[in-house]
């Protein structure tokens, strides 16, 4: 089936007008709209803000603290109360109804998503001989194309159970179980399996002899499930509201569906943002931001500490007796750690923090080596992936301050990780300044116990070569006899 209702977004900075020409335009219409917002108190803001342009009367505002059962509440808005013009509800709420296993038709409204939402979901299982014949009874898979395999449910009646809880299985009951029969049974997503990992995945033995060496622990069983033209050709219109959103993952799954998206330009539009003179981009490595970078050890005169906990340690220097905005993945985010920093726990849709000029984003949200695995069969690369979550996702977080203001007139200092953010938001702000404050970073070297108990270091050479080795006896290849000789002497030396 191909796509039929028009698709359109609007990619323009923060503060362009985004959302306000679009709440002007919905309430000079008489057409129906369901707006999705990402949080709750962005969707009381809105309900305001038609308040006070007199759309009050035929506007109702939907999610979990309001309603009990909010899918119910949607749906009956939807299909019965003929009263109601527009629903405000949550980017949750919509992703919910859209997982459900049918959805009421709704060619009459209007679909605004302000802000990115994610039109796919990944399901991994990691398996042991246990828990196996779970996934085996339950899925299945039919011919999609040359790439796919389409999972589908093998035993209705099963799944069935598993969701009234009535399986005599209580592993059945497990969340991720319910939630993959859940995107099975929806008409509205099709859950694909590239055809590489599930034969992979028929084709593995796991290693029970205990020494380390041949197939992995567990059993991987991983799959997306992705939106559908039975979602997409659901609404009259869908629009989304998203900065930069043609570097978003979920845009690139829309091309990759064959969608036809048309980008809408504003009258209010601007390339930059202004006042970008007053802006200084304060970044502290050339090396990108990664989980696995910033967990790091370093040598340090006071003892092994990672890289975060150094730059973090010179950040608040810079930041000291100043009030600051912060988002971080750091376990120790309690307020000791960051001072005089305020924790922002959402980087999109929240406006509640335009009066600060400080801003610190030390998150790091590169995506997992399954999610990695998947879309690459869809065309996205780690880089790509990488820079819609962890780049993009700085210049959500630095727009909640008071940059978002077009007026703004105070000096702003944001604090970012790496140069590929840096330079990113240069672009941005083209007239901004930027410091560049160079770390120490010497890492820790890795090192292993010989026979005698002392600890000798690995070289890089041999330490490659053994995860090489590593990964060619995972994936059952050939290997030559001279090279498993020695492969088992560097593990007797290093590693026993």
């Amino acid at each position: 089936m191909s796509p039929t209702t028009p698709f359109k977004y609007v990619s323009e900075i923060t503060g362009s007008g985004k959302t306000n020409n679009l709440l002007n335009k919905i309430a000079r219409s008489t057409q129906n709209y369901i707006l999705a917002f990402p949080t709750i108190d962005l969707c009381d803001e809105i309900s305001n803000y038609l308040g006070q342009r007199k759309v009050i009367d035929n506007v109702v505002v939907i999610h979990c603290d309001n309603f009990e059962n909010p899918l119910h509440k949607f749906f009956n808005s939807v299909c019965q109360d003929k009263n109601t013009r527009i629903i405000i509800t949550t980017h949750a709420t919509i992703s919910r109804c859209m997982s459900v296993k049918i959805t009421p038709e709704m060619k009459d409204w209007n679909l605004v998503i302000d802000e990115d939402m994610q039109f796919f979901n990944v399901h991994d299982f990691s398996l042991t001989d246990r828990t196996t014949p779970i996934i085996d009874s339950i899925v299945s898979v039919d011919e999609y194309d040359d790439t796919f395999y389409e999972v589908v449910i093998k035993d209705m009646t099963l799944a069935q159970k598993v969701l009234d809880g009535t399986s005599n299985d209580s592993l059945m009951d497990h969340t991720k179980v319910l939630e993959l029969i859940n995107y099975l049974l929806s008409d509205q997503y099709t859950t694909l399996i590239p055809k590489r990992i599930y034969e992979k995945y028929l084709e593995h033995t796991r290693d029970d002899d205990g020494n380390g060496l041949g197939k992995p622990k567990f059993k991987k069983f991983y799959c997306l499930s992705l939106v559908n033209h039975n979602f997409l050709n659901g609404f009259r219109e869908i629009t989304v509201l998203s900065s930069f959103y043609e570097k978003t993952i979920n845009y690139l799954m829309l091309q990759w569906l064959g969608v036809p998206m048309e980008r809408i330009k504003l009258g209010t539009s601007k390339p930059h943002h202004g006042n970008s003179e007053l802006v200084t981009i304060n970044y502290y490595t050339r090396i990108n931001w990664t989980r696995t970078f910033k967990k790091k050890e370093i040598n340090h005169p006071l003892g092994k500490i990672t890289v975060e906990d150094l730059i973090l340690e010179r950040v608040l220097r810079e930041l000291r007796n100043k009030e600051f905005i912060y988002s971080s993945n750091k376990d120790l985010r309690r307020k000791e750690t960051f001072g005089s920093g305020k924790l922002v726990t959402s980087i999109r849709g929240v406006n509640s923090y335009s009066n600060y000029t400080n801003m610190l984003f030390m998150q790091s949200l590169n995506a997992g080596s399954t999610e990695v695995a998947l879309l690459r069969f869809f065309g996205i690369s780690r880089s790509q992936i990488d820079f819609s979550r962890t780049v993009l996702g700085a210049y959500q977080f630095i727009s909640r301050g008071a940059i978002r203001k077009t007026n703004n007139n105070k000096e702003i200092s944001i604090h970012v990780m790496d140069k590929r953010t840096c330079d990113f938001l240069l672009g941005v702000f083209p007239n901004a300044t930027t410091v560049y404050h160079e770390m120490d970073i010497t890492f820790v070297k890795e090192e292993m116990k010989d026979e005698e108990g002392k600890r000798e270091p690995i070289s890089a050479k041999d330490r490659t070569f053994v995860s090489r080795t590593k990964k060619k006896i995972r994936e059952g290849k050939p290997i030559r006899e001279a090279t498993m000789n020695k492969y088992n002497k560097i593990l007797k030396e290093y590693y026993e």
